[in-house]
């Protein structure tokens, strides 16, 4: 079951996985990209709820705008960035000071990678960062420990790729 929350295009659709009683840290979840089938339902982000939720965090998937029943259109990663840090400040509000960690997958990753420095992350993880098409700012490097987490063989994230990241971006050795 799913809910709705304002968002700065209108409202932003979020699913709650887990027991807010016995939640250790609270994970925002960001998927894929809108415009080639991304959503809060992608299977990659159904496998990271399942080993979050046994450690006992408790997960919040969303919708960017214009995808399910989140309202608006693409806005390029700009607004998406924006959507990202609302439903952030909707789990601070709403679960208070536990641990926030930010979990994204492909697009997600990248829009992540640039909320985590203003979304006083506790940790950020990537899964898949497309760095093949989309580039991270040095800007927006975190401030908080970052893992990295791709298979071999993927194109959209090469292992040179993502060695770099580490080695220029990443403050904290993982």
């Amino acid at each position: 079951m799913s809910e709705t929350i304002a968002g700065p295009a209108g409202a932003l659709e979020l699913f709650l996985d887990g027991d807010e009683a016995r939640t250790s840290a609270v994970a925002v979840l960001s998927h894929p990209h809108p415009q080639f089938g991304g959503s809060a339902r992608d299977a990659v982000l159904g496998a990271a709820v399942d080993a979050l939720r046994a450690r006992q965090a408790l997960c919040v998937r969303f919708n960017f705008r214009g995808v399910g029943r989140s309202e608006g259109r693409f806005d390029d990663g700009i607004g998406e960035r924006e959507d990202l840090l609302a439903v952030v400040a909707h789990v601070r509000a709403r679960f208070g000071p536990k641990p926030l960690l930010l979990v994204g997958y492909s697009f997600g990753a990248v829009m992540a990678w640039q909320a985590a420095r203003e979304a006083r992350a506790n940790a950020l993880f990537m899964i898949a960062p497309p760095l093949a098409r989309m580039t991270l700012s040095e800007d927006d490097s975190p401030d908080c420990p970052v893992h990295l987490v791709a298979g071999a063989l993927d194109d959209f994230a090469p292992e040179a790729a993502l060695r770099g990241v580490h080695a220029v971006h990443i403050p904290y050795q993982t």
